[in-house]
């Protein structure tokens, strides 16, 4: 990224753009949010993993590599349910062991 942002924001994750999001998160920004709708927080890597592979670089991926880099990407998730938040993901120890 030439300009340097300090965050990224990106409104929605719908298609192909989840690819090129996730994969700016990985060029040394701190922090950064989005959003996408799937029914918990947890469901939410298993929703954008399937965004990413219905783009055509995910196409060539395997989706335990996607999965990985999600993983490996994404810290907290906050799931809201009408206006209301439900659900909090921060599990390290989860998030370790997916990647064993």
């Amino acid at each position: 990224m030439r300009l340097s942002p300090d965050r990224i924001f990106l409104a929605e994750l719908r298609r192909n753009e989840a690819w090129e999001y996730l994969n700016s998160l990985n060029t040394g920004h701190p922090g950064s949010i989005t959003t996408t709708h799937a029914n918990n927080a947890l469901q939410t890597f298993e929703h954008v993993a399937t965004l990413i592979k219905k783009s055509e670089v995910g196409r060539q991926l395997e989706m335990k590599m996607i999965k990985l880099v999600l993983y490996t990407t994404i810290d907290v998730i906050l799931f809201f349910k009408n206006r209301k938040l439900i659900e909090v993901f921060y599990d390290p120890v989860f998030i370790k062991s997916k990647l064993i």
